[in-house]
């Protein structure tokens, strides 16, 4: 993933957790196992002051889901265990309800991404400033 963006274009671009009126950094997970990708996202979202944590694979990000209770994830469609599709549907069966946001680099996912229990489906590659604003619009629209 490559990231062009210059020194300061978060806090002018990014609206940050104080404008979402949040008292409480928000946790967000990232279940994928591209490490480039995680450490980006880790460096953007924490320097919005999300605490961020991420697994690897699909067993490891339902175990963190399930005991930190994080306030949005990004799975990825192809993890090594198996699918993200299948992992979202095991998070909802265990009454997971915090927004998933499902990230591929296949066509026509986002229809079995909605339909297994994601809040979006978006395609990868994407810009750090839509990923931004799809997990902002996802935590807006939470009613947690």
């Amino acid at each position: 993933m490559h990231n062009s963006l210059g020194p300061g274009y978060w806090q002018s671009k990014a609206r940050s957790l104080h404008d979402l009126n949040l008292v409480t950094p928000k946790t967000l997970l990232v279940i994928d196992d591209d490490v480039d990708f995680c450490e980006v996202v880790t460096s953007v979202f924490s320097d919005e002051g999300f605490e961020v944590i991420h697994a690897l694979d699909a067993a490891s990000g339902i175990e963190l889901a399930l005991t930190r209770a994080p306030d949005v994830v990004l799975i990825d469609y192809l993890l090594p265990d198996r699918h993200g599709l299948e992992a979202v549907r095991e998070l909802r069966r265990f009454g997971f309800s915090a927004p998933t946001l499902m990230l591929t680099g296949a066509d026509g996912m986002p229809a079995h991404a909605i339909w297994a229990g994601a809040d979006s489906c978006l395609k990868k590659p994407i810009e750090l400033q839509k990923l931004f604003d799809a997990v902002r619009e996802a935590l807006q629209r939470s009613p947690q």
